[in-house]
């Protein structure tokens, strides 16, 4: 009698992209095709993939769309940030949502600093911060911290303006 040398149960293929369940999957189907305001453009999939995502479709982060999508990529941007710099706590194919243009160099630090310094800014009021990281990196939607969400948001794009304005007035 002869034995394999792999015992246990045979792998199941898997997909490189984790989809979801079916019923999430159903979920974010149901947002694409329940148009909230018939002005803004469809979404697509990728779209209400993630807790910020499906906050921007619904119309709870503004009311005005390019608004609303504005908050949306400070968030994202500050997610990516996080999971730059700490990947461990994601999973592979996350990482690569962030990464501009399908590169594979990542500048860390950059990102680090970026990371601390957009904290900072944002850890005045704690409240927000948490609401922030709740959901623009853990996915953990709060309907009752949505004040402090749109207030975080906001603040992340006053940083980034701010810091746009002393870039430009640094190269000159």
């Amino acid at each position: 009698m002869s034995f394999s040398k792999r015992r246990g149960r045979p792998r199941v293929p898997r997909s490189e992209v984790d989809l979801g369940t079916p019923e999430l999957q159903t979920k974010r189907r149901a947002v694409l095709d329940m148009p909230l305001r018939p002005e803004w453009p469809k979404p697509s999939m990728d779209d209400v993939e993630s807790a910020l995502g499906l906050l921007l479709w619904q119309g709870f982060l503004h009311s005005e769309y390019v608004q609303a999508k504005r908050m949306h990529d400070a968030g994202v941007m500050y997610a990516g940030w996080w999971v730059l710099v700490y990947p461990k706590t994601f999973a592979k194919g996350t990482l690569g949502r962030f990464l501009p243009g399908g590169s594979s160099t990542v500048d860390t630090e950059a990102a680090e600093a970026n990371l601390k310094a957009a904290s900072t800014f944002l850890a005045k009021d704690r409240a927000t911060l948490d609401a922030v990281i709740n959901t623009a990196v853990y996915q953990r939607i709060n309907l009752g911290q949505m004040e402090k969400l749109r207030a975080g948001l906001c603040r992340l794009m006053e940083w980034h303006k701010a810091r746009r304005r002393a870039a430009t007035v640094a190269v000159r």
